[in-house]
């Protein structure tokens, strides 16, 4: 049973969040590959591309510093309008 007392700090590794994170959804996990073109990605075209097209994203849920693409320019703002433009569920915890 996961606890105040036990929950993980917020950096972990891959092997803490594969014993964790059953604990909290039955969802899916992707380990992506960080190399020179998602480095370069914006927000639209990670979402576009990896969220929408490969992975059929329904419901994301992000940490609130959570960023992505080039320059980390997808906050949680431009998340938001991009979910609403893309039509899925988007949470910040």
């Amino acid at each position: 049973m996961v606890t105040p007392a036990n929950v993980p700090a917020l950096l972990t590794t891959l092997e803490e969040k594969k014993q964790f994170l059953p604990c909290f959804f039955d969802g899916r996990v992707v380990v992506l590959e960080f190399n020179e073109a998602l480095k370069n990605s914006s927000p639209e075209e990670f979402v576009t591309k990896i969220l929408i097209d490969k992975l059929g994203t329904r419901k994301l849920i992000v940490g609130y510093d959570h960023t992505l693409g080039k320059n980390r320019k997808g906050n949680v703002h431009e998340l938001k309008r991009l979910a609403d433009k893309h039509g899925f569920e988007f949470e910040v915890v």
